[in-house]
């Protein structure tokens, strides 16, 4: 079966994940006249999708409480929220509905083992909705224009009634809820000067950033790794016009512990303030040790120095960048950041000696995920733009050999055969086009 992927929302999805975790707030430009799913929305209905743990819900009851938390197994922010997802479903019990509903993955068995591996550390309800295209996606995620996770739903009386950061499900906040009083006005009036709703209200509202500073540095205190008010801080020090404050004790905290979202806001700072050198230094450094402890650092790090090298334009330094990650590993997930990165970021005017290192590692990518649709004409579209369309044919034709040599579905032979055709006549597929091609390939 080919794997079915969204051809929009491939690129914007990854990337907008990738600013995510850099600064906390979604970044990608959205279309907010095709919101359909908003504050307000009545819902009935639960999309269709596989309960993992837990009792399933098809309905919604207008009596409860329900926190839906969108999450992925390899969002480390979605991570860092599951313990304080975990005491309120049991401190609150039947109070509250708290389903964790992964999103954004095709991959049932990994979900399920890493579900598994959690046992009580998750013990409310989790589900999976099976990836882009999925029923949640399109029910949900897209109308809502939601494209970055963590994101949390909260649904009472059948109405979507807030979305938020997990983090912002503050007692306050639940207390509200159970006494069906709740509005993002009075969780504001409610909530003290050490709260991280208050916190990003000093920020972003009223822009007190001094009194916003101050608070995060007692929640830091008592928790120095709280993703959240390391966001907010550094968020904070940079609208407050302190930047080499920001590097200064992000440095320090890289210094004292391999944490990934330090490094992010630390890699953030240095791209804005344009300290490529610096940052190059750290990613080379960082890199080597997030594929010796094996955390989900690395693909950020590679999008990180990838940036870097290209701002700098330093290009043997990018190709020797890529040609190291591509031989340090067989991991999709690192070989297919290396490739969204690449599309994102396009070097121009184009650079022949960058375009071969990308193409050696879309080869090694699809050598083993060549019916990945998505990624296919991904690939294939960011050599095509660059002029370099030999390339570009030869992915469709090894995609369409090995489909031919497996006895893959006819279907999805001849889109293939077709994609192939288009490319050799010169002509590269419309966008509607190749969203066709990816819903005929995943029959």
């Amino acid at each position: 079966m080919f794997k079915k992927s969204s051809i929009k929302l491939q690129l914007g999805f990854i990337l907008s994940l990738f600013f995510f975790t850099h600064n906390g707030l979604a970044q990608t430009e959205q279309d907010t006249s095709q919101i359909t799913f908003t504050i307000g929305t009545e819902v009935y209905d639960y999309p269709e999708v596989q309960w993992i743990k837990g009792d399933s819900i098809t309905q919604f009851d207008k009596d409860k409480i329900y926190i839906i938390e969108c999450w992925a197994t390899w969002c480390g922010p979605c991570k860092a929220a599951m313990p304080h997802l975990n005491e309120l479903h049991k401190k609150y019990g039947d109070k509250i509905v708290i389903v964790g509903q992964n999103v954004f993955e095709n991959n049932l068995v990994r979900v399920k083992k890493f579900v598994a591996g959690k046992g009580d550390e998750m013990s409310y309800r989790v589900t999976y909705s099976g990836g882009t295209e999925s029923d949640f996606s399109k029910k949900w995620l897209k109308p809502a224009g939601i494209n970055s996770i963590p994101t949390t739903i909260v649904i009472q009386n059948n109405r979507v009634i807030w979305m938020t950061h997990p983090d912002e499900l503050t007692d306050e906040a639940i207390d509200l809820l159970i006494n069906k009083e709740f509005s993002e006005e009075k969780l504001k009036e409610l909530s003290s000067g050490s709260n991280i709703v208050s916190i990003r209200n000093l920020i972003f509202d009223d822009k007190k950033y001094d009194e916003a500073l101050a608070a995060l540095d007692e929640i830091l205190l008592e928790d120095p790794d709280k993703e959240i008010a390391l966001i907010y801080k550094s968020v904070a020090l940079k609208r407050s016009g302190k930047p080499e404050e920001a590097l200064a004790y992000f440095e320090k905290r890289r210094q004292e512990k391999f944490l990934p979202i330090v490094l992010f806001q630390l890699y953030s700072i240095l791209m804005e303030e344009e300290k490529f050198d610096q940052l190059i230094k750290y990613v080379n450094i960082d890199f080597d040790r997030a594929l010796l402890e094996n955390t989900s650092a690395a693909g950020d790090i590679v999008a990180s120095g990838y940036q870097a090298y290209a701002a700098k334009k330093d290009y043997k330094g990018l190709v020797a960048f890529i040609n190291r990650v591509s031989n340090s590993t067989t991991d999709s997930d690192l070989l297919k950041t290396t490739i969204v990165v690449a599309a994102y970021y396009p070097v121009t005017p184009m650079v022949k000696i960058v375009d071969d290192a990308i193409y050696n590692v879309a080869s090694k990518f699809l050598k083993e995920n060549q019916l990945d649709f998505g990624y296919l004409a991904l690939v294939t579209q960011m050599f095509w733009a660059n002029n370099e369309k030999e390339y570009a044919k030869t992915m469709v034709k090894r995609s369409l050999e090995l489909a031919v040599k497996e006895n893959l579905p006819e279907t999805g032979i001849n889109v293939l055969k077709m994609f192939s055709d288009s490319l050799d006549k010169g002509i590269f597929p419309a966008e509607a086009e190749l969203e066709k091609m990816a819903a005929e390939m995943a029959k």
